[in-house]
């Protein structure tokens, strides 16, 4: 999913600036709300957003998420297959596909 050298650069990247301190997992958690809150702005008037700002705002996102699995020791394809289990019994193919019913209404 992340391979280490990117992250590796990305701990280098805010190492050189001394950020690390501000990185508690309260801001970086505040700021990937943030951000996500731009990427979403990019489409608030228009349906088809500008291609290279969405791809501007999701590094964005994913930046400051990759951070903050960093921060809490947590392996972000972990995280995501963990999740994707927990997903899977929620919303079983039978009952879920093509359906974009909340699981409490499957």
């Amino acid at each position: 999913m992340v391979d280490q050298p990117l992250r590796d650069e990305l701990a280098a990247f805010v190492a050189e600036r001394d950020w690390a301190r501000f990185h508690t997992p309260e801001n970086l958690a505040k700021s990937i709300a943030i951000e996500a809150g731009e990427l979403l702005e990019c489409f608030q008037w228009v349906p088809d957003a500008a291609p290279e700002r969405v791809r501007e705002e999701l590094a964005d996102v994913l930046t400051y998420c990759l951070l903050l699995a960093d921060r809490i020791g947590a392996d972000p394809a972990q995280l995501v297959r963990d999740k994707l289990e927990i997903t899977r019994q929620k919303y079983p193919v039978d009952k879920a596909r093509g359906s974009s019913a909340r699981y409490d209404a499957l």
